[in-house]
């Protein structure tokens, strides 16, 4: 093979391996690009399900026996805001009464640049007369059992939980009333989860929901009489 030839070959190689290089980033980067959507996938669609799993629990604590809870609120949503709510949930972990639920959107310490969606559950400590009670999370004895619905959420957070009532209007003000909350008829959850936080070729992939509260709406009515 003369000097010529020698040449061509090398620069025929060269560019072929170019081309094979360019091909295997391109490849590495689209595997890396559906990994990370799968991942994204996968916390929306298990947070979701999990949240409007507990969510539709929500329920009027005299619905479920006489026992009553002297120092309760008697609606079933106690407080909502646009990254916690806190409910009475009918979970059938107690013959005395409701639990109290807890959902809330907290930053992860383990990884830096995302969130987890809580849900932390306190069950009814029976009182003398037929009566219950919840335990302070803040006092030390109070037993309070957590678990993650979801992981990898974007923070800081956008507003995840929004409220409707009972004719299907959103409730805008940033602190429900008493009567406001008594009115709660479903929330809208929205979960964006970003497993790559930072960088914006790995961007969020968000889900939305609307979660009636079917307990909660059927005893509105009755209650309003």
């Amino acid at each position: 093979m003369g000097l010529a030839e020698m040449m061509v070959a090398i620069g025929i190689f060269t560019l072929v391996m170019v081309a094979l290089g360019s091909t295997a980033v391109l490849a590495i980067r689209t595997v890396g690009q559906m990994q990370n959507r799968v991942d994204n996938a996968t916390q929306t669609e298990l947070g979701m399900s999990s949240t409007s799993k507990v969510l539709r629990t929500a329920v009027l604590p005299k619905q479920l026996d006489e026992s009553t809870c002297p120092t309760c609120e008697e609606s079933a949503v106690i407080k909502a805001t646009t990254t916690e709510i806190t409910f009475h949930a009918n979970l059938g972990r107690s013959s005395i009464g409701p639990s109290l639920v807890t959902l809330v959107v907290l930053q992860d310490p383990r990884r830096a640049g995302t969130a987890v969606l809580e849900q932390r559950t306190i069950d009814p400590t029976a009182g003398p007369n037929n009566t219950y009670t919840f335990c302070n999370p803040a006092v030390s004895g109070c037993r309070v059992q957590k678990r993650v619905l979801a992981r990898t959420l974007v923070w800081p957070t956008a507003p995840v939980f929004s409220y409707y009532d009972t004719d299907g209007l959103r409730m805008t003000a940033t602190t429900l009333s008493a009567t406001q909350k008594a009115r709660i008829s479903s929330v809208d959850v929205v979960l964006s989860a970003q497993a790559r936080p930072g960088q914006d070729r790995w961007g969020p992939l968000t889900a939305v929901q609307r979660v009636r509260l079917p307990n909660v709406e059927i005893n509105v009515s009755d209650t309003t009489e």
